[in-house]
């Protein structure tokens, strides 16, 4: 993520939806949030936790379909520039991500998964 948005240049935009337990669990939180201020047009990053309070996460609940919608930048499928990048367990990326990557316009062949 650094390497992308520290070059002026580089049009790539990316959005992250980071699922955690409770906040005490996200890795890096700070740095990510200031990441994304400091770059509001191409870093956006939504903090996702199964349990706790909104405003320490921006959500709490579960990744959904409706979620990456009002949260992820769009794809460009004239393009084929835009990548579906998941991690997470087997169920979260076949029942999630990847139908709801599809329905945002991801093509098949364009997600990742690890």
């Amino acid at each position: 993520i650094k390497a992308v948005l520290k070059d002026a240049l580089d049009p790539t935009r990316i959005s992250l939806l980071f699922a955690n337990q409770t906040v005490a669990d996200i890795l890096l939180k700070d740095e990510l949030e200031a990441l994304a201020k400091e770059h509001p047009d191409r870093f956006q990053v939504c903090f996702i936790c199964s349990t706790g309070e909104i405003g320490k996460c921006h959500v709490v609940g579960r990744i959904t379909e409706n979620l990456m919608r009002e949260r992820l930048f769009a794809a460009d499928p004239a393009t084929g520039s835009s990548l579906g990048l998941m991690c997470g367990p087997q169920g979260l990326l076949d029942n999630v991500c990847t139908p709801g990557l599809l329905a945002l316009g991801f093509p098949k062949e364009l997600h990742v998964s690890f």
